[in-house]
């Protein structure tokens, strides 16, 4: 059992394109992994930018809010 079954989320955020490759076994981009409810062991998965890069481009701020509500969507509507 892994740390994240053992934890029983009901989301996971994956920040940055290096997590997000790793948790879903992808090779895509940050930008085609982005606004899309994926799955990892059953669990919802939303990918949005890394804190360096939120941090350096102000302008992805508003990007990674828009993940953050897509979350609170799929925590809301579990078919998503």
């Amino acid at each position: 059992i892994t740390l994240i079954q053992a934890a029983q989320p009901k989301i996971l955020i994956a920040m940055g394109e290096a997590t997000a490759q790793a948790i879903l076994q992808s090779t895509e981009t940050l930008t085609s992994l982005r606004g899309k409810v994926h799955q990892s062991n059953g669990v919802p998965l939303v990918v949005t930018y890394d804190l360096t890069c939120l941090l350096q481009n102000r302008s992805d701020k508003a990007k990674a809010w828009d993940d953050l509500r897509l979350a609170m969507t799929a925590l809301q509507n579990p078919e998503l």
